[in-house]
């Protein structure tokens, strides 16, 4: 390895150094001279007049070359829904006795008359729903006018109170449960935690996060608020934002037999025509079609495959939506009282469809103002039941009761203040079939009652 004398080294040291100091000088030089270039570029920028601001409605913010203006949610045209209002103006008698349906009463204003007298109890305690173990109360009240629910949460030895107006309500009340709707100012809704249960004449709650956020509600779903309504206009790409006018509150006329404005206009201007013009009779339909008006809603078609309220009466089902048949009854999403029909002889071996046996103008009455059991009678003669001669005579034409059980739904639940996933509503089992456990039930309750009445003597 050649080695040089430490004078030469040096010599090379000291150079380079040079060489790095002279460099480093005019950077800094550059850097002066750009930072004065930039600062004389803004002076003459600010030295240009002004120019007036747009109006409010027209501003826009430029970057580059590219304007980015104000959102505004597009609009969803209302397709010619007018309101059952509108319907009376001919059908008045039949418009009357639906506003008694459960149908009609599916979501409404909460009005005195309607609503649990519990609300205006001078009771605080009864008008208060306490949950074990947790720091959360609900308060219901009526104030001005308003019915109201607070959610008073316990932190660190203070109270946070959050009220929210009820605005709408689910439910037709009296059976079951009665579930509450609250407006945000921001256009969304959301389900109060608080209900009322019918079936033990107390407070509830469902779907309540114990963590949640202040007043604990959560979002309504388009796909809920679609079931319990006519007509809305649900804000494209929000998950529950919606426009408060033109809304039709419950299932009307429209949602079973299509938008009636054409109809109106065209009777209006026609009024000696008794045919019916420009309106469906569902009646008329094909089996499977005249079935998807009722499935729309009660049924697994849970998923949208488009818009909110997009399918017509007499359309295909599955256009629309995604259907959903799970095996076990737990999985249904609500009400899928079609799969298990399909699955009857009584659906296989006949033209069935839902309103052979359900008027849907009517809460709780068979189709044609017929009992349950006069409608059994029209395919089944009495004589032909083999259990007949077995049972009592009192129980021999409680068909429905024998061979469509009743069961609680367990994923529709409640918790109370001293019981936890109470389920209010009960359903009869659509798939119709001869059932042992179902005719023991039926003979329990006869005995039962004669056991009261022979106690009364």
């Amino acid at each position: 390895m050649r080695r040089y004398p430490v004078s030469i080294v040096n010599s090379y040291t000291k150079t380079d150094m040079k060489l790095v100091t002279l460099r480093r000088a005019r950077k800094w030089w550059l850097a002066r001279i750009a930072m004065i270039v930039v600062l004389l570029a803004a002076t003459a920028c600010d030295r240009q007049p002004q120019r007036a601001a747009p109006a409010a409605d027209q501003q826009t913010v430029q970057v580059a070359r590219y304007e980015i203006r104000p959102f505004e949610s597009p609009r969803v045209e209302n397709p010619g829904y007018i309101g059952y209002q509108q319907c009376a103006e001919c059908h008045a008698a039949r418009v009357k006795e639906c506003e008694r349906s459960s149908h009609f009463q599916t979501c409404r204003v909460p009005t005195q008359d309607r609503m649990p007298a519990a609300f205006t109890s001078t009771s605080l305690e009864q008008r208060t729903l306490r949950l074990p173990d947790t720091d959360v109360r609900f308060e219901m009240s009526f104030r001005d006018g308003q019915f109201l629910q607070t959610a008073v949460k316990s932190v660190a030895g203070t109270q946070r109170r959050s009220e929210s107006t009820i605005d709408l309500v689910y439910g037709a009340g009296t059976t079951s449960d009665e579930v509450y709707l609250s407006w945000h100012p921001d256009g969304t809704m959301w389900e109060l935690p608080a209900a009322w249960i019918y079936a033990q004449d107390c407070w509830g709650a469902a779907g309540f996060d114990r963590r949640g956020g202040s007043h604990f509600a959560r979002e309504l779903t388009v796909r809920c608020f679609e079931c319990h309504n006519t007509w809305f206009e649900h804000v494209p790409g929000t998950l529950n934002e919606y426009r408060r006018e033109g809304l039709l509150l419950g299932v009307t006329c429209e949602r079973c037999h299509g938008p009636g404005k054409e109809h109106a206009e065209y009777h209006r201007l026609n009024p000696t025509d008794v045919d019916a013009k420009k309106i469906l009779y569902p009646g008329s339909l094909p089996r499977e079609r005249l079935i998807e008006v009722c499935t729309q809603c009660h049924s697994n078609s849970i998923r949208h495959r488009g818009p909110a309220l997009s399918f017509r009466p007499g359309e295909s089902l599955e256009d629309h939506y995604r259907l959903v048949n799970p095996k076990y009854s737990e999985d249904d999403h609500v009400a899928n009282q079609i799969q298990d029909l399909r699955q009857s002889k009584c659906f296989q071996e006949s033209e069935m469809t839902c309103i052979t046996c359900h008027d849907p103008h009517h809460t709780d009455e068979a189709s044609g103002g017929m009992t349950f059991q006069e409608t059994c009678t029209q395919c089944h003669q009495p004589s032909s039941c083999s259990q007949r001669e077995h049972v009592p005579a009192e129980v021999t034409g409680k068909c429905v009761e024998c061979h469509m059980r009743q069961y609680a739904k367990i994923n529709v639940n409640f918790d109370l203040a001293d019981d936890s996933y109470v389920p209010p509503l009960q359903r009869s089992q659509h798939r119709i079939a001869v059932d042992p456990i179902a005719t023991q039930e039926v003979l329990l309750r006869w005995y039962q009652s004669r056991d009261g009445d022979d106690a009364a003597e």
